[in-house]
């Protein structure tokens, strides 16, 4: 497949009006809900059509652009539903939340009743941004209302249920979601699943797990195990066994990876050294695994969670060994001992034991030394990140080794961990052992970069490229790494100045052909598109007529771009020819998608 565009911009997965990540659901079935009416006007429903064709594609920005450029041509309130509600999924989507509280709540004056289909957009805003009690006030009046349409009813119940939930309140949050049940009755597994949570959290586990009973997700068989836990009907080694069935299937997401491990800490039984070294187990893969919580009202874990669990453990070992808490070095030492023996959790507990329970300074950073070392080796950065980063939850990096300290630092620029990088930069002013002090500087120019110190990074680059007579393809390899990180905080400009830079020093023609794509790629982020379709050609021509893997993929971009610029009979021009030699099913698959897209604008664009 065709790389993506990075214009596009990321595509957001978001429920339309339910609140949590469980309830999520894919940009196609939220713009296919809004539906086109059969009352708009073709001239309407064709943009409509086009802003959801824009979503199908991930280009979101490019769909609300769309479609506050073409406004609905009759000022009807059905047509202006259809096209606000558009516009709002779309919002929605993109998490913009300040944008679509103040635009669900701008309606005109004379829609009068009407008005009512724009209140759970804006509730749904407000409880995002956590303003509950303005959320409130405008859900309850809308339910004393006579003749209120049942989709709005229902929408506005949905979001008081949601509003209940946020404030703690699981005890009317369940009599709505009971209400709301019985006089809608939904089917969806996602329903049953919010349902069920809910019925947890005001204390009926045994119903919740009831619920739960039908559906066959990961999801759903997670949460049925921990609630059958706190019911009673399963011990935790059972507990434990259903949530470990989970985790081993093979289209288990990293989100529903993060919710087991996240069960799995909080369903143990932590009083013994088996107990704790399994909930630290869980605890460090849980803050290194996915990005969202999917209920974390049920079970979220913080890194202070995990350091409280290192200093309980090491309580346990110190009583086992019949060691006096007093004694460090002896704690040290049965670290170390854990260590060679290859036991790493028990090692760091004790670590962190030495590291923050004692006066001994300079045991103290042989600790953290160690400590580090430890997730080093395993290359466990993240967990790094979590405990010594910006917050400092067991301290900083002050004093750790110059290669350990380089390691790290790398690992933070490669994934572009700012939180990292921040926490890690401050502390290594030289240039660690075995590194070349020109290769330094480039390090130092991504550090500013991620600190924001964009002027300062452009001059160590262009330093550290005039120090160059000519650029290897390593030395080229090396510096592009800067320039992509200037590239992905959108400093463009900067970066155009400084691939030409590269491009006139290096005699490597795979190079100078790739920093054709690149320039191509941050003209398209300044929409300079015309001018980036052409680089894109330029880049596809260096080998093959432009028909090689990397030809192929220059050649869709430059096609992409022209669509985008409106230059219509060259895009598919470009396409077509694409479409005769393409093999691969996935990239035929993209072409004729970008062909279907492209026949839209050709036909309801003029509109």
């Amino acid at each position: 497949m065709y790389p993506r565009i990075s214009r596009l911009g990321l595509f957001v997965v978001a429920s339309l009006l339910i609140v949590g990540p469980a309830y999520a659901q894919t940009a196609n079935t939220v713009v296919e809900a809004t539906g086109v009416r059969s009352e708009i006007p073709p001239v309407d429903a064709n943009h409509l059509a086009v802003a959801r064709s824009l979503v199908k594609t991930g280009a979101l920005n490019l769909a609300l652009d769309y479609l506050q450029r073409h406004p609905p041509s009759v000022a009807s309130i059905s047509i202006w539903e259809a096209w606000a509600e558009q516009k709002w999924s779309i919002l929605i989507l993109l998490e913009d939340w300040y944008a679509l509280k103040q635009d669900a709540h701008g309606l005109p004056a004379s829609f009068g009743s009407a008005k009512y289909f724009a209140i759970p957009y804006e509730a749904r805003a407000m409880i995002a941004l956590g303003e509950l009690d303005a959320a409130r006030q405008l859900l309850q009046p809308v339910l004393l209302q006579k003749d209120i349409p049942l989709h709005i009813q229902k929408s506005v119940r949905e979001q008081l249920i949601a509003l209940y939930r946020a404030q703690g309140d699981y005890v009317n949050a369940k009599i709505e979601a009971i209400r709301f049940h019985d006089e809608f009755k939904p089917q969806e597994a996602a329903w049953f699943i919010k349902r069920a949570v809910i019925e947890y959290l005001a204390n009926d586990a045994a119903g919740a797990s009831q619920l739960l009973a039908p559906i066959a997700s990961i999801e759903a068989k997670l949460l049925q195990a921990y609630f059958r836990l706190r019911a009673g009907e399963i011990d935790v080694a059972a507990a434990q066994l259903l949530v470990h069935r989970q985790l081993a299937r093979k289209r288990i997401t990293d989100d529903e990876k993060k919710l087991a491990y996240a069960l799995k800490a909080n369903a143990g039984q932590h009083v013994d050294e088996a107990g704790k070294l399994a909930q630290i187990q869980s605890l460090e893969r849980y803050l290194v695994t996915g990005k969202a919580d999917l209920h974390p009202d049920v079970a979220s874990h913080t890194p202070d969670a995990l350091k409280k669990a290192y200093l309980e453990l090491s309580d346990l070992l110190i009583n086992t060994a019949l060691i006096n808490p007093g004694r460090s070095s002896l704690k040290f030492t049965l670290a170390q001992q854990a260590d060679k023996a290859d036991l790493p959790i028990k090692a760091r507990a004790l670590y962190a034991d030495v590291m923050l329970r004692q006066g001994d300074e300079a045991l103290s950073l042989a600790a953290k030394t160690a400590f580090v070392n430890s997730l080093v080796r395993t290359e466990q950065y993240i967990l790094l990140s979590h405990l010594l980063g910006n917050r400092k939850i067991m301290g900083n990096f002050k004093n750790v080794d110059s290669a350990t300290s380089a390691k790290i630092l790398n690992f933070a620029l490669e994934q572009g961990d700012a939180n990292l990088i921040l926490a890690i930069a401050p502390h290594l002013d030289e240039a660690p052992e075995n590194i070349d002090n020109r290769d330094w500087i480039l390090q130092k120019a991504r550090v500013d970069i991620f600190a924001g110190r964009f002027a300062q990074a452009q001059d160590k680059i262009e330093n550290w490229i005039d120090q160059h007579d000519t650029l290897t393809g390593k030395d080229v390899d090396r510096v592009l790494q800067a320039v992509f990180d200037l590239q992905s905080v959108q400093q463009n400009d900067v970066s155009l100045v400084l691939f030409e830079k590269i491009s006139d020093k290096t005699n490597s023609k795979r190079h100078k052909r790739e920093i054709l794509f690149w320039k191509a790629q941050s003209y398209d982020a300044l929409d300079e598109r015309i001018t980036a379709a052409q680089l894109y050609l330029r880049s596809a021509m260096v080998e093959a007529n432009g028909f090689d893997q990397w030809g192929q993929s220059a050649r869709y971009h430059a096609a992409y771009t022209l669509m985008e610029a409106g230059a219509y009979f060259d895009a598919r021009r470009l396409f077509e020819a694409l479409q005769s030699v393409a093999t691969d099913t996935a990239r035929r698959t993209t072409i004729k998608q970008a062909l279907q897209r492209l026949w839209l604008l050709e036909n309801q664009l003029g509109g």
